[in-house]
């Protein structure tokens, strides 16, 4: 159990234009569709009730109807960015102690990972903390409620990466095990698929 209350923020609005299709339902080796792993994680962390709460950002429907025991949250406007997200799942979030903001789209993300990565910042006094791989931010990062005026103040794509910019006394870099962990899946296979981390 954690001893922080942490609201987990799933962030599943964006258009996936480069994809060509709604890339969080695409079916992956096992059938299932790709949001389905972050889903998993989750849901297996808060059977030890690790989480204050489960947020779910989504303008899709067909999404929404995969995390029927998430606080659902619409998103209207995916149009104003990776923010406009974090700051609605922000509102829904209740009174947590720290904001957890993990996209679907990284299928390779381990339960111990996300462990570790709430037990640094649990353990740390760090006001940040992000996954990374070789010294390179990565999600899912944990911001402190103490940055929810600056959160809640970001527009466009920006994320958290300018409040961190401004705050790196304050950030604690935590490695994945793997790279597989932190690929981010952007463009369908069918479409000379490539991947990139983040």
């Amino acid at each position: 159990m954690s001893t922080k209350k942490i609201a987990v923020i799933l962030e599943a609005a964006g258009d996936a234009k480069r994809f060509g299709s709604n890339k969080l339902l695409h079916p992956m080796e096992d059938g299932s569709p790709m949001i389905g792993k972050i889903l998993s994680v989750i849901r297996t962390m808060d059977d030890s009730d690790c989480f204050y709460s489960k947020i779910l950002v989504t303008q899709y429907y067909e999404v929404a109807e995969l995390a029927s025991d998430f606080a659902i949250v619409r998103n209207e406007h995916p149009e104003y960015g990776i923010s406009h997200s974090m700051q609605l799942g922000i509102e829904a979030a209740g009174d947590p102690d720290a904001y957890m903001f993990c996209v679907c789209d990284q299928p390779g993300i381990q339960i111990s990972t996300i462990e570790r990565l709430i037990r640094a910042y649990e353990e740390s006094g760090a006001g940040i903390v992000s996954l990374s791989w070789k010294g390179k931010m990565c999600n899912p990062k944990i911001f402190s409620a103490k940055y929810k005026e600056e959160l809640m103040s970001l527009s466009g794509d920006t994320g958290g990466r300018q409040i961190i910019k401004n705050h790196t006394d304050d950030l604690l870099l935590v490695e994945a095990d793997n790279e597989s962990e932190v690929i981010d899946i952007d463009i369908n296979e069918n479409m000379e698929s490539k991947r990139t981390t983040k």
